[in-house]
């Protein structure tokens, strides 16, 4: 059972904001604000499809790309990603390790959907975080493994 004192409780909570922050802007911008977001690190680094991308600014751009690529081949996708299982860790009171259950659904076309879409990937992610100067926590690494993925 995990035992954390005020502090860690405050950044438990902090940390999963953060990263249902992350999440939303996926879904809602995909990820096109990343930047203004305000939750990734500058020097973060994120694997995403395969790939690894540091640093804040490449982020934002890969989140540019990949998203007018997906608009180009299949049209607008609707996202939403669900996230469940948080798992919080403390290597120091400035640096914690979180992880998550991830289930991400998309689908072209427009809301309200009626038909059947069955989620597109579930994944475990790893996320470290930072409190940084300001005092806020932000994500300084993430990364995942697929556990399903439909093609």
């Amino acid at each position: 059972m995990a035992k954390f004192d005020a502090q860690q409780a405050a950044a438990f909570t902090a940390i999963t904001q953060l990263i249902n922050e992350w999440g939303y802007e996926v879904d809602t911008n995909y990820g096109r604000s990343i930047k203004q977001a305000n939750v990734l690190t500058k020097d973060c680094r994120c694997e995403f499809a395969g790939q690894w991308i540091r640093g804040l600014d490449d982020v934002a751009k890969f989140y540019a790309e990949h998203d007018e690529r997906l608009a180009a081949r299949e049209g607008a996708a609707v996202i939403r990603q669900i996230v469940t299982n948080f798992r919080v860790g403390f290597t120091s009171e400035a640096e914690a390790e979180a992880g998550f259950t991830l289930l991400l659904f998309a689908k072209v076309g427009e809301v309200p959907f009626s038909d059947y879409c069955d989620p597109v990937e579930v994944a475990d992610v790893r996320v470290d975080c930072r409190r940084e100067a300001d005092g806020h926590w932000r994500i300084s690494m993430l990364d995942s493994d697929r556990i399903f993925r439909r093609d």
